[in-house]
């Protein structure tokens, strides 16, 4: 019977975390990887400094690069800490978030006389400026509480909508 667990082939001497994660990761396709497996690669030779936020570039792997990434979450067989990408397939991902020019945000401001036009139940929202967040408390920066969710066209029309408890920008055709 083959052996199932991972074997760290490296050393990795990829310049990015993410880039050394990922080379581990297909260097034991369909093998159970460890925790400790996955830090000892992110390791920095040099330093000996294990990185913080290892973690977060096995999320990127998931989320930007689109790889399978398994868990115990997910698979049965797999305990906490354990993790198997069985294949090299990439899915397709969703593109990164933009944040729109001063140009582009002013004229979504004017468009909507430089209030929030999130409706939920039939009701806009309104909020200002300055206005008194009814959800969250304290002052709206409408410029500083802005996501932009998506990338837009010249055919779609930036609005601002509320989510949550601050205003964000969102597209509609």
């Amino acid at each position: 019977m083959q052996n199932r667990n991972a074997i760290i082939k490296g050393p990795y001497r990829q310049r990015s975390i993410q880039k050394k994660i990922e080379a581990f990761f297909l260097d034991n396709l369909a093998k159970v990887v460890t925790r400790e497996q996955l830090i000892q690669v992110a390791t920095d030779p040099q330093t000996a400094r294990i990185p913080e936020n290892w973690y977060q570039r096995l999320s990127e792997l998931r989320t930007d690069k689109g790889y399978t990434i398994l868990s115990w979450r997910n698979r049965g067989d797999l305990r906490r800490s354990e993790y198997m990408m069985p294949n090299a397939e990439r899915r397709a991902t969703a593109d990164r978030r933009t944040r729109p020019t001063s140009a582009t945000w002013q004229q979504v401001l004017s468009n909507h006389d430089n209030k929030c036009a999130w409706v939920e139940s039939g009701i806009v929202c309104g909020l200002r400026n300055g206005d008194i967040d009814p959800v969250g408390g304290g002052l709206s920066g409408l410029h500083q509480i802005i996501e932009f969710h998506t990338h837009f066209t010249q055919k779609q029309i930036p609005v601002i909508q509320q989510s949550g408890s601050h205003c964000a920008v969102v597209i509609r055709s």
